[in-house]
């Protein structure tokens, strides 16, 4: 995949070549440059939204999509928070492996037990268990 960086303080010669997109790369500006000179998130964005429609840049879609643009601009891409959900997602995920794996641990040695008390088979002693028919097959060499 191919990724262009499109911000206005780059000399980018994909912005001479599209309208479009000179004009969504001006109204990002606009507005994070609104927002460091105080103004919040959404009054930045309505007011890059008047200007841009006053001034002929992305008109016709803004005037069409005002609502639709507040929100999205809104919910901008925040790489620090996206690493942090990412992260928080990775920790889930393994601590589910690792829960699964300790249940799968656990079984194992409870049939061990079990065959060894009863002396009955692998079979037996997972019928009595009710373990699942994919489980079977994934923890009956380990027995």
């Amino acid at each position: 995949m191919i990724v262009h960086n499109i911000s206005r303080d780059i000399r980018n010669p994909l912005l001479k070549k599209s309208k479009t997109l000179d004009g969504y790369s001006f109204f990002m500006d606009m507005v994070e440059k609104t927002e460091q000179d105080g103004a919040s998130k959404e009054d930045a964005i309505r007011e890059t939204i008047a200007y841009c429609i006053e001034h002929g840049i992305l008109t016709e879609f803004l005037e069409q999509n005002a609502r639709e643009v507040t929100d999205m601009i809104s919910m901008k891409w925040d790489e620090n928070i996206a690493r942090e959900v990412w992260k928080e997602e990775a920790i889930a995920e393994g601590m589910e492996k690792g829960e699964a794996k300790g249940r799968e641990e656990n079984l194992v040695a409870n049939l061990r037990s079990l065959m060894k008390a009863t002396n009955w088979s692998k079979k037996k002693a997972m019928d009595t268990l009710d373990v699942p028919p994919a489980m079977r097959k994934k923890i009956a060499p380990l027995l």
